[in-house]
């Protein structure tokens, strides 16, 4: 991530405060709402030391969108200055595009002669922003219609910018849910997310069709080192399970939807060994009353949880994280959720960073929602 440091939040929100008055949209800092965004304790930029890797966050509060639709550094904000500075191509590979700001961006970059094309899921593709890239002349492909999912979330740019996370590109995404995004400037990493999304937007091979073509499964970016994985063609549950084993200190997780109980007898084991393990789980898409969730096992095995919980005004949230962060320098992120349909069936993507910085910012997320939005769970 960028080399610039924390500024003091102080000195963060008096810049903020100064500008707003020549802002049209300065009313939303109000006192009530200055409250909100002190409680977040948002640092001014990102942090981290590596300027060709960066993680941005979806920063949502009590149900108020105003800061995350203002915030530089929010993911939509940040993929849109991606998009603005394409030179010649860009590859998108989304299960769901719903933002007028994002497909604008696209359409803009479009008319400029880059070239764009574009992966969707054939579930997700009747939204208006669709329809209007669609309109401009812009190809693309869908997954044909199937039962399994097109559930990546992971963007091209001129062969050597990768982005990818849990950050669909849509509204929600940005301003309700909780969200990560990362972006990733390294074009043999890049070389293996063109080749993904070109057996799909190309040859239309998708779930278990998909061939093996990963070339870099290994990449080293400045001092970090990037693991990367696509199924149902890699075992991704397997690689998981790989870093899970390797475990001394502590795992924190955050989920939105798990059920495998490979994934959930490997973090007991761990526990078992005495790793401190404690995870965030989605109240909705964790399913933790249901027969398929991993959540009471893990519960009764005396694993530390947390529940997300939504205030009145936000119905529409989701804690929609896919995160492992082990020993404070490993982190697992992607579209992959920790379910079999994910493991086997749909088509994601799954980094694995081994990197004390990109780890701080990832349990600094864990930290900002299990203490301002979520619940303890007590084991039975």
């Amino acid at each position: 991530m960028k080399s610039l440091k924390y500024l003091p939040y102080k000195l963060f929100l008096g810049v903020l405060l100064s500008v707003s008055f020549s802002c049209s949209n300065s009313e939303f800092l109000n006192l009530e709402k200055q409250e909100k965004i002190n409680a977040l304790n948002i640092p001014s930029v990102p942090s981290g030391n590596e300027p060709n890797f960066e993680t941005f966050f979806s920063y949502t509060y009590d149900g108020d969108s105003e800061f995350a639709k203002n915030y530089e550094f929010n993911p939509d904000k940040q993929f849109i200055k991606s998009i603005n500075e394409a030179k010649k191509s860009i590859d998108i590979c989304a299960y769901y595009i719903d933002s007028s700001t994002i497909s604008d961006a696209i359409i803009k970059a479009h008319k400029r002669s880059v070239n764009v094309r574009i992966v969707v899921d054939s579930d997700t593709d009747k939204t208006i922003s669709l329809s209007s890239l669609r309109t401009s002349g812009i190809a693309i492909t869908d997954d044909n219609g199937r039962s399994a999912i097109m559930h990546n979330k992971f963007a091209v740019i001129d062969k050597n910018i990768v982005w990818t996370g849990s950050f669909n590109f849509t509204d929600s995404a940005s301003w309700k849910h909780n969200d990560n995004a990362i972006r990733i400037n390294n074009k043999f990493l890049a070389r293996n997310y063109t080749s993904e999304f070109e057996e799909m937007f190309l040859n239309r091979q998708f779930g278990r069709t998909s061939p093996n073509n990963v070339t870099n499964r290994i990449v080293r970016v400045g001092n970090k080192y990037i693991k990367v994985f696509f199924s149902p063609e890699d075992d991704v549950a397997q690689a998981l399970i790989d870093e899970i084993k390797k475990a001394q200190k502590e795992i924190k997780f955050m989920s939105y939807s798990f059920t495998h109980e490979a994934i959930e007898e490997a973090l007991i084991q761990r526990a078992k060994k005495g790793v401190k393990v404690s995870g965030i789980f989605e109240k909705l898409g964790s399913g933790q009353n249901s027969d398929e969730s991993v959540f009471s096992k893990l519960r009764n095995a005396g694993i530390e949880l947390f529940l997300y919980k939504k205030s009145e005004n936000q119905s529409q949230a989701f804690m929609h994280h896919k995160v492992m962060i082990i020993d404070g320098r490993v982190v697992t992120t992607g579209s992959y959720n920790f379910t079999y349909s994910a493991s086997k069936d749909n088509d994601e993507n799954m980094l694995i960073i081994t990197s004390p910085e990109v780890a701080k910012d990832y349990l600094d997320e864990f930290n900002r929602i299990k203490e301002k939005q979520t619940t303890i769970v007590e084991s039975e």
